[in-house]
């Protein structure tokens, strides 16, 4: 998964965790993928019926925040990460949502990430960059295969898309309500 960027100079604080892509916000507080959490954010007074986020992370009604939190959410008086909690009886737990399975040990494969060139032969050589960086997660296309323009050749995952597309909602939003305002001569 990936790590979101540090915020730039003006922007609302953002806590460091991974970033639901499905969803536009954090993934820690994403109540569409765990609606575990939406009673939670209704009891603090924190809760969009609109579109069913937290009104403070809400990406809908509030695109310039990129689905972040305004302040930094590790403070909200949780336990620190690593605080055990002993439930009375195993149906507590499950009622809290916990799961439980037996440990396996399974064969695991060595994963790393390198920086490559692709090179081909240099009469038919085509410039292919991907416009945000990231980690190859598929390869579409094999070598020396023929394809057409706009096919796919990867399957990039990568941080700095999700914020793209953040900041592209975030001046669309701008551009409708400032062509709303303003005012005719």
């Amino acid at each position: 998964m990936t790590k979101l960027a540090e915020p730039a100079a003006g922007t609302p604080a953002a806590t460091e965790g991974e970033f639901c892509r499905e969803h536009g916000v954090l993934e820690a507080v994403c109540t569409k993928c765990n609606p575990a959490l939406i009673p939670v954010f209704k009891a603090k007074g924190d809760w969009c019926e609109e579109h069913g986020f937290p009104e403070s992370i809400c990406p809908i009604c509030h695109p310039d925040r990129g689905g972040r939190p305004t302040a930094d959410i590790a403070g909200d008086g949780a336990p620190a990460d690593g605080t055990k909690v002993r439930f009375k009886t195993r149906e507590t737990a499950q009622l809290a949502g916990l799961a439980f399975a037996k440990a396996e040990e399974k064969a695991s494969r060595p994963q790393f990430v390198a920086t490559a060139m692709i090179v081909y032969d240099a009469s038919r050589v085509a410039q292919v960059n991907a416009r945000s960086p990231g980690v190859v997660q598929a390869i579409l296309a094999e070598v020396g295969a023929k394809v057409g323009a706009g096919a796919s050749l990867a399957v990039l995952e990568s941080a700095s898309v999700g914020a793209d597309q953040s900041r592209l909602r975030a001046a669309r939003s701008r551009v409708e309500v400032s062509g709303r305002t303003t005012l005719a001569p």
